[in-house]
């Protein structure tokens, strides 16, 4: 990449980074170009010559948020080294610093009013998280974590469960002492049920 292509790269990624950041205090629709043009320090021009549009520019971020997501996930789960325990407790807690840029709520509405974002999260479902999920459900079986008697597709319903609810449990952890007591307690409760380990 030469020199001007990398400058625009660095002029795009601030633009995109500046729109995330406001889309943690602000509803899509509520930002105006004016306010980007603010956060990222950089003109209306470059922004319509790099993105078109508002829309497509919000769009692209969330895009590049999302692969983001996916990439820290793919890495942390194909290592060798982490037991089926360690890696649950990644994919459920991992969304903690994310939920830190934008609410499960928002990104939803977000993703569900614009058709393409939509496509894009299924078919990142379908080629990335799906397949992970089954490597993942494949190691719990052969470490004898998961019953063998579960179909895979409990185990991912099941997972989703305490993944859907990752806001609420950011904000419940608050309520401990520490996050590792609050893993640890939540880990038990996900392995183990209300009765615990015995």
């Amino acid at each position: 990449m030469n020199g001007f292509k990398k400058r625009t790269e660095k002029i795009k990624q601030r633009i995109k980074d500046a729109t995330l950041e406001l889309l943690t205090t602000m509803e899509p629709r509520a930002i105006r170009i004016a306010d980007i043009v603010e956060q990222a320090n950089v003109s209306q021009v470059t922004i319509y010559n790099h993105f078109g549009s508002k829309d497509n520019l919000i769009r692209e971020a969330l895009q590049d948020w999302y692969m983001e997501i996916v990439q820290e996930t793919r890495q942390y789960l194909q290592d060798d080294t982490k037991s089926f325990q360690d890696k649950v407790a990644f994919t459920i807690f991992n969304k903690k610093a994310y939920l830190q840029k934008l609410s499960i709520s928002k990104l939803e509405k977000l993703i569900w009013q614009d058709s393409e974002m939509k496509t894009f999260v299924e078919k990142i479902y379908q080629d990335h998280s799906l397949p992970l999920m089954m490597d993942l459900i494949e190691q719990g079986r052969k470490e004898g974590a998961i019953h063998y008697s579960f179909p895979s597709s409990l185990i991912i319903f099941y997972l989703n469960i305490f993944m859907e609810k990752a806001e609420d449990l950011t904000a419940y952890a608050q309520t401990y002492d520490n996050e590792e007591a609050f893993i640890e307690d939540m880990m038990q409760l996900f392995f183990y049920g209300i009765a615990g380990k015995r």
